[in-house]
């Protein structure tokens, strides 16, 4: 389905634009702390974006090997925070207001 969206998009569809406007302005983050002191991380991304996140966060979260007993969801979890780690290693981000 998502292929022929995208494909609906790519031949100037006016309403298949509409659509991915809208569903665009839907995306959300939400980054909160609890009160035990952990981080809550919950949102909705579009599709390209979304394959994006779920992308890098697969590349780094397979069993690191036979006695890795983490579960599926803490690899993931894991995973995206090696990958800010990454990141903010890099120095390539902005240091204030998204401007270098």
């Amino acid at each position: 389905r998502a292929a022929l969206r995208g494909m609906g998009a790519a031949v100037d569809n006016k309403r298949a634009k509409k659509r991915a406007e809208k569903r665009d302005q839907g995306r959300w983050l939400d980054v909160a702390a609890t009160f035990e002191g952990a981080v809550s991380i919950d949102g909705v991304l579009g599709p390209e974006d979304g394959a994006i996140v779920q992308t890098a966060i697969d590349a780094l979260a397979t069993p690191s090997g036979p006695d890795d007993t983490r579960s599926a969801a803490q690899r993931r979890a894991d995973a995206l925070v090696e990958l800010c780690r990454r990141q903010l290693n890099s120095a390539s981000l902005p240091t204030h207001g998204g401007e270098p």
